[in-house]
């Protein structure tokens, strides 16, 4: 059962809000700016992995967010992951994580319902939709994408996988029903969501396997059909980043969608100053038509 409350005139700057969704509360804000653009725009951001306490959501990266949601006139919206009250972490229920929770908070539902709810109210079409993310918000971008490519124009993973799973289990995401355009970041010494995959602990103490930045790529490159590359080496190479090879863009893709991925030099696992203004430039490159 969800209930919620919106205001009954949208007004600009940020609101937080809450609604319960199967019976968890939920959080999330939205800014609206001051002056919204004739055929706005929407873009989501989802947040990493926190160890907040329960009462405290992990609200990150706003204030350059809500500076080009007033510059563009875009809604911008932050929705808050589920809290695990055994591990007292926020994260999202990316693929193969649900078991760690002891009730599935079903997030792909939430996000569908939020953003089906957000277009409605602010007349926002799924052409102008777009999702970004970081880490666990990156792997739930990904998600976004592949379940609800319906409601979503482009997406924007920074350090996150197409998924995780234990070792041991293989698991192949669902082909996305529509074209999504894809902009991958991902540093080279990200020693936590490593660059060319590889083990480790991840949500809920589990021992996990994560495909490689390879993997993630060519997973949208034929997901959207992609028919020229910009290089035909592999990002990795015997398990490390591939020397020279800098970054790959896919195009030639159905609908006209693109699958750019950036290779970020001497990064670990972090979201560098200024990727919001790069994220939105690729956002307003590929609405869907």
């Amino acid at each position: 059962m969800l209930s919620f409350s919106l205001p009954a005139t949208a007004t600009s700057g940020l609101v937080k809000r809450t609604a319960s969704w199967r019976g968890i509360k939920r959080y999330y804000a939205v800014y609206t700016p001051k002056k919204m653009a004739p055929t706005p725009a929407m873009v989501l951001f989802l947040h990493s992995t926190s160890q907040n306490s329960a009462t405290n959501p992990p609200y990150y990266e706003m204030v350059p967010w809500e500076q080009l949601s007033e510059k563009y006139g875009f809604v911008m919206v932050w929705p808050i992951s589920s809290y695990n009250p055994t591990f007292k972490q926020w994260y999202w229920d990316v693929y193969e994580t649900d078991t760690t929770f002891n009730v599935n908070p079903d997030d792909s539902g939430y996000l569908r319902w939020l953003i089906t709810t957000l277009q409605a109210q602010y007349g926002v079409s799924a052409n102008n939709t777009f999702v970004t993310g970081m880490s666990s918000g990156a792997f739930m971008a990904h998600r976004a994408a592949t379940d609800m490519s319906d409601l979503i124009a482009a997406i924007a993973p920074a350090s996150g996988m197409i998924d995780v799973h234990p070792i041991g289990q293989h698991f192949l995401p669902p082909q996305p029903v529509q074209p999504v355009s894809v902009f991958e970041l991902h540093g080279d010494e990200d020693t936590v969501v490593p660059y060319c995959g590889g083990s480790g602990w991840f949500w809920g103490g589990l021992h996990d396997s994560l495909p490689s930045i390879d993997d993630t790529v060519n997973f949208w490159i034929s997901a959207n059909t992609c028919t020229n590359r910009s290089t035909t080496q592999d990002l990795c190479t015997n398990g490390e980043p591939t020397k020279g090879v800098n970054g790959l863009d896919a195009t030639g893709c159905n609908d006209g969608v693109e699958v750019l991925f950036v290779r970020e030099v001497g990064m670990g696992h972090t979201w560098p100053k200024g990727t919001e203004a790069k994220v939105w430039a690729f956002f307003q490159q590929h609405q869907r038509h």
